[in-house]
């Protein structure tokens, strides 16, 4: 097992096996050119941990609230949220849900709890699964607690749905789990979907696309279109708090193929996009963007996810549909559950345990007081817009 870092990561080989050559492609980039260079909002360290040919991603993060949700506990927990509750003004939700973003911003702050070891950050919203068996865990754990004594790990993108054994790995090897949000699960095989009115329509609608459906890989000039339409919808429609992937995060993403990656075109002009990460056995729908200029009657993020549905009926596979807009996908066959952290903090110090204690005690108050049509990160009326 060896740490990698910018300096070192550049002398390591692809392997041969093109499904590893695309992951261990983006995690080497990600080291090697910073992460500032792939996602603008993120102001941390990175490493990798070279592991039996693979590359496992680690983010050094001290927390800054202004960076993205995917590398700091205070952005990921109180500062995203905080933003979008002023969007409802004094509304009861709202009223609420402050005081809380308070009291969990000043256990961040005063225990320190910003100061983490991101391990196998993609620097996404959600992660693809680390593939990590018992031993590699305890393996990677002991050697981790030895190079970042002062700083918890984190394992994000822990779910009981997709990723039952991985949960239960990390419960046994010690770490905790920390309510992080809610997500919504697509699975073909589970009853009911077929029933879904709105899913048959968004595919109908799909098939009645008018335009083309193309793939990467991409001109410079559609990168740049792509990459607009991603940040209209999830920075400023959403939260500032979400990645901001930049140009060369999406020319990497698609021309290099670690993403499978569709996009709908009418006359010449890209209109929508949606790109997923293969899992396997399943897939993360991981961005979708589209013109928020056009009317809504034509039906672009419908169609969008109907994309991603149609592949994981086609592979028969369960579709990770990430959190944010609950109705919308509950309509579509999207089954809500939690998703965690799995922190490991019995490395450090009493007083920073008993901190970590305190924000899980916390977390699973909010986790039990959340009804099923409140996400903790969005609000009804945020959520109903989209």
């Amino acid at each position: 097992m060896n740490l990698l870092s910018t300096e070192t990561i550049s002398d390591t080989r692809l392997p041969e096996d093109s499904h590893e050559k695309g992951q261990f492609s983006y995690v080497q980039r990600l080291v090697a050119e910073r992460p500032v260079n792939m996602v603008a909002n993120a102001h941390v360290s990175a490493f990798a941990l070279e592991l039996g040919g693979r590359l496992v991603p680690l983010i050094a993060s001290d927390g800054k609230p202004a960076d993205g949700t995917v590398c700091s506990m205070q952005a990921h927990y109180v500062e995203s949220p905080s933003n979008q509750l002023s969007q409802l003004g004094s509304c009861f939700y709202a009223s609420a849900a402050r005081p809380f973003l308070g009291l969990l911003r000043l256990v961040i702050r005063a225990g320190g709890l910003g100061r983490v070891l991101y391990l196998n950050d993609w620097l996404l919203t959600t992660n693809p699964e680390p593939r990590l068996n018992k031993g590699e865990l305890k393996k990677i754990t002991r050697f981790l607690t030895a190079e970042f004594p002062d700083r918890a790990i984190v394992i994000r993108s822990v779910n009981q749905l997709t990723r039952p054994e991985l949960q239960t790995a990390l419960l046994e090897k010690g770490f905790e789990l920390t309510r992080s949000r809610r997500i919504y699960i697509f699975d073909p095989n589970r009853d009911g979907f077929r029933r879904k009115e709105n899913l048959r329509k968004d595919l109908r609608l799909l098939r009645n696309w008018p335009g083309t459906v193309g793939r990467g890989p991409l001109g410079e000039n559609e990168i740049d279109r792509v990459t607009k339409l991603y940040r209209g919808l999830y920075l400023r429609k959403y939260s500032s708090g979400n990645p901001d992937f930049t140009e060369q995060f999406f020319r990497t993403v698609i021309n290099e193929g670690i993403f499978q990656f569709r996009y709908f075109e009418l006359n010449g002009e890209i209109l929508a996009f949606t790109a997923w990460k293969q899992e396997l056995g399943s897939i993360l729908g991981t961005l979708i963007g589209y013109d928020l200029a056009r009317p809504r009657e034509m039906g672009l993020l419908r169609m969008a996810f109907a994309l991603d549905f149609a592949e994981a009926l086609d592979q028969d596979v369960p579709y990770h549909l990430s959190s944010g807009n609950g109705h919308f996908k509950r309509l579509r066959g999207g089954v809500p559950t939690t998703e965690y952290d799995a922190v490991f903090s019995r490395h450090l110090s009493l007083r920073k345990r008993r901190f970590w204690k305190l924000f899980q005690v916390l977390m699973r108050l909010a986790e039990r007081v959340e009804g099923e049509k409140i996400d903790f990160k969005k609000a009804p009326e945020l959520v109903s817009n989209v």
